[in-house]
């Protein structure tokens, strides 16, 4: 009879308690290997990510770099053509007030011939 009582309590526990465990044990198993494929992949996506932001911040810094050159040479450019603007503006005045100077002589002279020769008129008439 104790036998008896010893093999169904070993069936029991076999049943009740080890099978179930086992079974758990096993699934337990198959989840941490979905985790850790699932893990693994997040990893992936993780480096994937950080490859993708380091080739952003890379390709950030270069148009930066790009928008400064540029505006350097527009500045330049700009300063160029600003100084080219005031030498032809230099040009434009200088050559304005040369026109001024020979109509001035021009006209300084015209006068003079024309006083002089009134005043010899005058001198003739006088004598």
């Amino acid at each position: 009879m104790k036998q008896e009582v010893h093999l169904k309590f070993s069936a029991k526990l076999d049943s009740e308690v080890e099978k179930p465990l086992m079974n758990f044990r096993e699934n337990f198993k198959k989840d941490i290997k979905k985790c850790d494929h699932h893990i693994a992949d997040l990893r992936k996506q993780l480096a994937n990510c950080y490859t993708s932001v380091e080739k952003a911040w890379k390709a950030l810094t270069e148009r930066q770099r790009n928008l400064e050159m540029k505006t350097q040479q527009l500045e330049i450019k700009l300063s160029n053509k600003t100084e080219e603007d005031i030498k032809k503006a230099r040009r434009k005045s200088t050559q304005a007030g040369v026109d001024l100077y020979n109509q001035a002589q021009s006209k300084w002279f015209e006068d003079m011939v024309t006083t002089t020769l009134e005043l010899e008129w005058l001198e003739v008439e006088r004598a």
